[in-house]
């Protein structure tokens, strides 16, 4: 009862490096972030990750190289691949954009070639695309997000905008112009939504984040140019756990930030700390909220990377993994 306990609040947080994808385990802010492997498989292999997802028990990458959704277990054990390079149905040409909602369907944005939604069953199998040049001209879809009413939001960077959708692809509204004034947008990147509905969305070129109501009602933001705490060199992917914690890849910078909804600075990593997680800049990032985190990784040949705080290290190396994950718990009950 004491380890599921624990399993409800530790997050398991991966993070999209160009590259690779990484993933690090929450903690309490005083605790410190320990690599302890890599996994994945030979597919895409050599690819450029951009998109990312989590959902339940796996663990959702587009890869640019095979231009394929890879799916894997959260062991890092790849469980199914879908898409080919292309522009019919079910064919990427390339992808930012990756979420999973509620149900289980999967949402794929893509910018060049034809800028769409494409909509997937559970299995990757295709069920339907929403062409972007439908709801106004020259769009490019990057970061999706969906809440759990299961509106979509979609950052349409070149056109400074975000639009809200339905699951169905029908349109409700668009909120945000070009500039730099609250509510304005200089090409919008990522999107994220929090269990109160709230929007978060990194303002890319303006280096700052902004939160909306569900509705695009302007809140608040927080941010500016700069590699200092609450500072931002070209921000892109965005997400936010069940505490209402935000985690930005701040792509320049090479590092992820995390902060309280409200915009208050709690820890970072990356090269402002530990320049071996990000041997290259972070792209994506999601959050997983059911505390898969206590499940041992195995270890294969490829980006994927798993850290845990909170274990002891001995002269450089982290105890058995079995004993670590022991302490934490210990420490989180």
């Amino acid at each position: 009862m004491q380890r599921n306990k624990c399993l409800l609040v530790c997050a398991f947080l991966l993070i999209l490096s160009v590259n690779r994808h990484v993933a690090l385990a929450n903690a309490p802010d005083n605790e410190s972030y320990v690599f302890l492997t890599t996994w994945g498989n030979d597919i895409g292999q050599q690819g450029s990750n951009r998109a990312i997802s989590i959902y339940k028990d796996r663990v959702y990458v587009f890869d640019q190289m095979s231009l394929t959704i890879i799916v894997y277990d959260l062991n890092g054990r790849p469980l199914f691949h879908f898409g080919e390079i292309g522009l019919g149905p079910g064919q990427f040409y390339d992808s930012y954009g990756l979420v999973v909602d509620d149900h289980g369907f999967i949402y794929v944005a893509s910018t060049s070639g034809i800028p769409r939604i494409q909509k997937f069953t559970p299995d990757g199998q295709f069920l339907s695309e929403w062409v972007m040049s439908d709801y106004g001209e020259d769009p490019s879809p990057m970061g999706i997000a969906v809440d759990g009413v299961e509106w979509v939001y979609v950052a349409d960077s070149r056109n400074h905008r975000i639009l809200k959708l339905t699951t169905a692809g029908s349109f409700v509204k668009a909120w945000g112009v070009m500039g730099d004034g609250p509510g304005e947008f200089n090409e919008p990147w990522g999107v994220a939504v929090d269990q109160h509905g709230a929007v978060y969305v990194t303002d890319y070129l303006n280096h700052r984040i902004q939160k909306f109501t569900s509705t695009g009602q302007y809140l608040m933001e927080w941010g500016q140019k700069g590699s200092g705490p609450e500072q931002f060199n070209m921000p892109t992917g965005i997400a936010v756990d069940a505490q209402g914690n935000v985690y930005v890849a701040d792509l320049n910078n090479k590092r992820i930030q995390k902060f309280t909804s409200e915009g208050k600075f709690v820890t970072e990593w990356g090269d402002g700390g530990d320049s071996s997680i990000f041997d290259l800049s972070p792209i994506g990032v999601a959050v997983d909220d059911d505390g898969m985190l206590a499940h041992p990784a195995q270890a294969s040949l490829f980006r994927q990377r798993l850290f845990h705080h909170g274990c002891r290290i001995h002269e450089g190396a982290v105890t058995e993994l079995a004993d670590c994950l022991h302490d934490t718990v210990g420490k989180l009950l």
